[in-house]
């Protein structure tokens, strides 16, 4: 319900869309996402979004919120602006 409601998570044409609404007494939500069997580390909180993908992944993924869009690759961390 998290990922889905206040992180605002859809997959779309094999990219993950964010729109988050955190509720006011949050702070930031973390989860662990697999999409097709590649693993992310994700923190989200007022300013930005963290992706953090594990070293062992495949292929790069992409990511937006709002007008942003990055790729993520094996390894590497990046964030979109809220």
């Amino acid at each position: 319900m998290a990922v889905r409601g206040f992180a605002g998570m859809k997959y779309r044409q094999n990219q993950v869309i964010f729109q988050p609404l955190l509720p006011d007494n949050w702070d930031q939500l973390s989860f662990s996402l697999i999409i097709k069997g590649s693993r992310f580390k994700i923190v989200l909180n007022r300013q930005e979004i963290k992706i953090s993908a594990a070293a062992e992944n495949k292929s790069r993924q992409k990511f937006s919120c709002q007008r942003e869009t990055i790729e993520v690759s094996p390894g590497e961390s990046r964030s979109l602006k809220l």
